[in-house]
């Protein structure tokens, strides 16, 4: 069985922080997603110019041929445009997609 890395790029640190400063339980979430992010994924160095987020990561899935988790439906849409495999959840169930990715 082939080891699991979890990464993350610089844009996903950027936009964390700034979430998580807001109220509510958008900041709450965002605050425990940067601390989870920052205790168990390794940073790597991704730093594309003028992309927005979204687009970051489905950069850095091609050229890293990475996997993506995500609970994000505009970026589920965009990743499956893209034809790049996910990660997500519903309910409280994991999927893979597409299925043939287990």
């Amino acid at each position: 069985m082939a080891k699991i890395e979890f990464i993350t790029i610089p844009a996903i640190i950027k936009e964390l922080e700034k979430l998580s400063v807001k109220g509510g339980k958008t900041g709450k979430y965002a605050s425990l997603g940067l601390n989870l992010i920052l205790n168990k994924c390794k940073l790597i160095d991704f730093n594309p110019s003028k992309m927005n987020v979204d687009d970051a990561l489905i950069e850095a899935s091609i050229k890293l041929n990475a996997v993506i988790a995500t609970l994000d439906s505009n970026l589920k849409r965009k990743l499956r445009k893209a034809n790049r495999p996910i990660i997500t959840l519903r309910g409280n169930r994991i999927y893979c997609l597409p299925e043939d990715l287990k």
